[in-house]
């Protein structure tokens, strides 16, 4: 008896043991480290069954508090307080429950109110929606652009800049459309084959004003101005270039330039990772959620990164991040000094 009694407690602790360095595990490099917060990374009720196809993005508004808005394919918008530790869906309009928004973005309008934009690939259109879930607009096909008429259409990521939203045709054409953001299509557009091969996401560089779009299948971020002429340098387009292998999703920049670069595949072909690059385009680290942390089951299982945003609780910056099939959905606290 009193040996089982032993038994029983030597395995506890080991058991307990490996509790603790499972929470303790980390990835990243230097200031740049992470760790897993599985109490924050939890769904609303019945979002489990439809992560696997996960796209949404992140709309962090960062202009108010910080909530955090983003579409689940089929499901919704859902909602993150911008502490993150409350989620809920926002039952609002049933467009908005329809079909896959690729991403999520936010805009403001004249008096500072955000509201969201969600580009459906499914369905060709942009949703236009307030953060109640309200609709207020709907951009269908630029089929007004005369020689778009019967092309493919497939929006993958937008941005709202000086008064217009840029609606990148990732999946489509490679365009890149700009629009009025209650209104119509208008003039001037750029990217297309055989500049990209995926115009997937687009973000503006804080520091030089510059949109930059990542080309997914080219394992590269390439700079445009706000009007579509692209940035060279003599003959030559500027890129940043990451690391072989790695396919970049999306990007997301901090005001002091710093992005961070969410890859559905990492380097070599490696399960998804994101990136933090500096002001100049270096990278300073790399985070695997899946190899370093051991996110690879049930919901949690981070093959396929998809989208990484930040946020900031307090002086914390954490990484919120969304993996497309098999699907998860998890937050990351950054962990400085390691």
């Amino acid at each position: 008896m009193i040996k089982q009694l032993l038994s029983s407690l030597f395995l506890g602790v080991i058991l307990t043991s490996a509790g603790l360095q499972a929470e303790e595990k980390t990835s990243g490099q230097g200031d740049w480290t992470f760790k897993y917060r599985a109490d924050l990374s939890k769904l609303p009720e019945g979002a489990d069954a439809h992560i696997r196809k996960a796209h949404g993005g992140f709309a962090v508004d960062r202009q108010g508090a910080g909530d955090v808005y983003f579409q689940l394919c089929d499901y919704g918008v859902i909602h993150l307080s911008p502490d993150l530790k409350t989620v809920r869906k926002i039952n609002g309009d049933a467009a908005l429950s329809k079909g896959n928004g690729h991403n999520t973005s936010l805009g403001y309008d004249d008096a500072g109110k955000p509201y969201l934009v969600i580009p459906n690939n499914r369905t060709a259109q942009v949703l236009f929606a307030d953060t109640q879930g309200k609709m207020l607009h709907t951009l269908d096909r630029p089929d007004a652009l005369d020689w778009f008429v019967g092309g493919r259409f497939v929006p993958t990521d937008t941005l709202v800049v000086d008064g217009k939203v840029l609606v990148a045709d990732g999946y489509g054409s490679k365009y890149i459309f700009p629009a009025e953001p209650f209104g119509k299509w208008v003039k001037g557009i750029y990217g297309g084959r055989p500049l990209f091969t995926t115009s997937h996401g687009l973000d503006l560089n804080p520091l030089t004003g510059q949109v930059a779009i990542a080309d997914r299948e080219a394992s590269q971020i390439r700079y445009f101005d706000k009007k579509g002429n692209e940035i060279k340098e003599g003959r030559n387009a500027i890129v940043t270039k990451l690391p072989a292998g790695a396919r970049p999703c999306d990007v997301d920049y901090m005001p002091d330039g710093t992005a961070v670069v969410g890859c559905l595949r990492g380097a070599g072909n490696k399960p998804g990772e994101v990136y933090i690059l500096d002001k100049d385009g270096k990278v300073l680290s790399v985070i695997s959620p899946k190899l370093d942390l051991g996110l690879g089951e049930g919901n949690t299982n981070i093959e396929h990164v998809h989208n990484a945003s930040w946020t900031k609780v307090g002086d914390t910056v954490f990484l919120l991040v969304y993996a497309w099939n098999p699907g998860g959905f998890v937050v990351l606290e950054q962990v400085k000094g390691s």
